[in-house]
Parts: structure tokens; sequence; C-alpha cells
């Protein structure tokens, strides 16, 4: 090459636009793929993909409610997919949130996506003037196959004093422990809860009626109410 000869490069080619399309387009695939995998599932129950509900959304909450007539209702909420045993401790406090005394108590068997109910006495408690708060002392998975709630049959009957709840073990089989609950509404609003536990096993296709008792106030007169709603438990024991 002659030294006074100047070195020339050759113009780049501009690339094809028929690739530049396509390579944006893979771009946006690949960006869309990566939005959908990283976004929490909308659809099905609970939010999760294809009806699997997010284990951070499954939880218990217990709450409470000052029934005024020296009861305090406890309702569990659930929106496990499974049935649980949830033992729990209720503490009360002054208005100096001073501990003034606890109790324990156990829903034996919380409906998986469902409500149970537990009443806890405040005798000796000054009304209005105590705050209380809730501790999980354990949460336990049921078999589902070992909890009957939804295989009872149950009507009711109210009287002066009671109501009459007949129901019939429809599970096809004998269960260990029946519990029978009636919770008592004005309009939306729960006031009252009673529920006793059979002292017997219920046998497959037996028909039991239990008598339960309404709740006084703090005047020891009948509750004012103006429905109920019968709750039944049926569980083995583990």
């Amino acid at each position: 090459m002659n030294e006074n000869q100047t070195n020339q490069v050759a113009p780049k080619k501009p690339l094809d636009k028929k690739i530049l399309i396509i390579g944006a387009i893979v771009l946006v695939v690949v960006i869309a793929l990566v939005v959908i995998l990283l976004k929490p599932g909308t659809s099905g129950p609970g939010g999760g993909p294809g009806g699997v509900v997010n284990p951070e959304e499954q939880k218990i909450e217990l709450t409470g409610k000052d029934l005024g007539n020296g009861k305090i209702l406890v309702t569990a909420n659930s929106t496990k997919t499974k049935p649980h045993r949830v033992d729990f401790t209720i503490s009360f406090y002054d208005a100096n949130n001073e501990f003034l005394r606890s109790f324990d108590g156990v829903f034996n068997a919380i409906p998986a996506n469902g409500n149970a109910y537990y009443t806890v006495d405040t005798a000796g408690l000054v009304k209005g003037k105590y705050t209380f708060n809730f501790e999980v002392k354990s949460d336990k998975e049921l078999t589902a196959e070992k909890v009957y709630s939804d295989k009872f049959k149950a009507t009711s009957k109210q009287n002066e004093n009671e109501i009459v709840v007949e129901f019939t073990n429809n599970a096809g089989t004998e269960v260990d422990s029946v519990g029978v609950g009636v919770l008592y509404f004005n309009g939306t609003e729960p006031v009252g809860y009673t529920s006793q536990y059979l002292s017997q096993p219920v046998g497959a296709g037996y028909t039991f009626n239990e008598t339960v008792y309404i709740p006084t106030d703090a005047d020891g007169n009948k509750i004012k109410f103006d429905r109920h709603q019968v709750i039944i438990t049926a569980f083995d024991n583990e």
C-alpha cells in the first residue's frame, strides 16, 4: 500500500427493518411474561391464580365484641382452605394499660373459609373500664375428612325461654364430638351466643333434640333479638 494512500473504511450497512421489528416484538413479549409471572394472581378464590389461595392471604383473625351483658363475643374468621383448631388467650387491661386478668379458650373446629364463635365471661370487670386483646397460642390444621359440621342437618324452634334444636347426623359415620350453638341477632348485629356439647358420640343417621337456653342481659332479663342462627360443630377427636 502506498504510504500516501488514505485507509478507507467501508460505510456500515443499515440494519434490516424486518430484523428491528422482530427484535422489538420479542422484547415486548419477554417484558409481558415477566410482568405476568411477578404479578399476584387475581383469578379464583382468595386472589390466587387458578383458585390457589396465596399463603399470605390465608389467616385466622380473632375479634371481640362486648355484648354489654357480661360477655365478650369472640369471632374467629378464617380464610384458610382447611379446618383448624385454635387455642387462644384473651387478656384484659385497665384504662392505664395495667394487666387485669386473662382467659384461655379454644375453637375446636373453625370451618375452612368460615366463622366460629365463643363467649368469654367478664364478670367482675367494670363495663367501659377495660380493653382486651388476643394471642393465638396454637393453630392446628385438622384433617378435613374428620370434620363433619356441614354433614349435619338442623332445624330449630323458638320457645319462650329456649331454642329447641333438632339435628341429624348425615355424615355416614359415628361422630365423636358434636356441639350445638345458637347465635342471636338484632338486625345484622350479633347480640348473644350460647353453645353446648353433647356428652356422647352421635351415630350415623341418628336424630337428636337439644335445648339451648336464651341468654340474659346484665339485669337478668332475656336478651332481645329478632332472629337466630343454629351452628353445628361436629368432629372426630384426633
